[in-house]
């Protein structure tokens, strides 16, 4: 209820004629609320913007726990990447060669959210990653990594004994390395073929098409156009440039 009062006494001096007539209960009046809030302020306050931004903030911190993660606070998560320095990308994950941090491996369902999911460094045993390729052998994933000077690292990424969703589309990757192979010198990059969208035998005969339809894939004797020269597998030597063999390598190329 308002609170009624008979008068209230005027600021200024009055003289004693004014004041008897000031003091009057004559002429009650309704005084404002004395420290208290009106009911309409109050209700007003839970539809201020301050309000209204403190829900939207409390709705996805609900959501982004509901989902596991999987939405909202995700723009700012890849900057505790601190050196990235290469990356492959398979489906829905991107794997980044992140120096002494390890791998990366970023949810890039949706790639305008890319999501941190998860970092692996076998425990600390993966310290100097340059460079990430992956391969895949029937139901099984592996990341090949350049490790710098620890080598070259074997991580498998998921397989049917490791991983009950291995048949899906793209599963969580549950990475554990497997192998090292140690390199005479630092292991920088990893070289791999482009990914051809068929499938062949170890003759080159095609098994399937995954794909298109369009350009059948080489035979056997045109891959082995690739890789042997005179009858015997082309390879490389450690000579500096410019030395005998390599010379007498590139005029035989030449022919």
């Amino acid at each position: 209820m308002p609170i009624v009062e008979d008068a209230v006494l005027p600021k200024k001096p009055l003289s004693d004629d004014a004041a008897t007539m000031a003091l009057q209960p004559a002429a009650p009046h309704i005084a404002p609320f004395a420290g208290l809030e009106p009911p309409s302020a109050r209700k007003n306050r839970w539809l201020s913007d301050v309000a209204i931004l403190c829900y939207f903030a409390m709705a996805t911190l609900i959501v982004h726990l509901i989902l596991g993660g999987r939405y909202g606070f995700h723009r700012d998560e890849l900057a505790t990447l601190e050196d990235a320095r290469n990356l492959y990308v398979a489906r829905t994950y991107a794997y980044v060669a992140s120096g002494k941090q390890g791998v990366a491996i970023v949810d890039v369902e949706h790639p305008e959210q890319p999501r941190l999911d998860q970092m692996f460094n076998a425990g600390g045993e993966i310290s100097d990653a340059n460079d990430v390729k992956l391969g895949m052998v029937s139901s099984s994933l592996f990341a090949y990594i350049a490790d710098g000077h620890n080598g070259l690292r074997v991580v498998q990424l998921f397989s049917p004994r490791d991983n009950p969703a291995f048949g899906g589309f793209s599963p969580r990757p549950t990475p554990k390395l497997i192998a090292t192979f140690r390199t005479h010198g630092p292991a920088l990059a990893i070289s791999k073929g482009i990914d051809r969208d068929r499938a062949v035998d170890e003759s080159g005969n095609q098994l399937a098409v995954f794909g298109r339809r369009g350009a059948r894939p080489f035979n056997r004797q045109e891959m082995e156009r690739m890789y042997l020269l005179d009858g015997e597998i082309f390879t490389v030597t450690d000579e500096a440039p410019g030395t005998a063999p390599q010379k007498q390598a590139l005029r035989q190329l030449q022919r």
